[in-house]
């Protein structure tokens, strides 16, 4: 994933949970994440990256525009953050997901129209 994310010039993951989750073998260097990250409850996007990638760019994104950082937007996020971990929605996900791609193969890989079930997390 990360060599065709490198040679296609895409450079961006979407995580639904946001960065609560971990999917091996994928380590994206920078992900967007927005939505997943209040519940939806108030319109707020994050940019995350990893060590390297905040020493290359250490110093020169500057923040403080208007609508950046808006208080009500990290609180909830923030709120949000905590409950994903103390509800334990990463490992919920990861239990429930395998369930609806077996779900999924049994109603609909019979199909003659269907060929290949796929999904990852909730995202069938």
């Amino acid at each position: 994933m990360r060599s065709i994310t490198r040679n296609s010039g895409a450079n961006t993951f979407l995580v639904a949970l946001s960065a609560t989750i971990s999917i091996p073998p994928i380590k994206p260097d920078i992900m967007t994440v927005a939505k997943g990250i209040t519940s939806a409850y108030f319109p707020l996007g994050v940019v995350v990256f990893n060590d390297r990638v905040y020493q290359g760019v250490r110093g020169v994104i500057t923040s403080g525009f208007t609508y950046d950082g808006h208080p009500v937007g990290c609180a909830v996020a923030t709120k949000t953050m905590e409950i994903y971990v103390r509800d334990k929605i990463a490992e919920k996900v990861t239990k429930v997901s395998k369930h609806l791609i077996d779900r999924l193969n049994a109603e609909f890989l019979p199909l003659p129209c269907v060929g290949e079930v796929t999904g990852l997390g909730l995202m069938g």
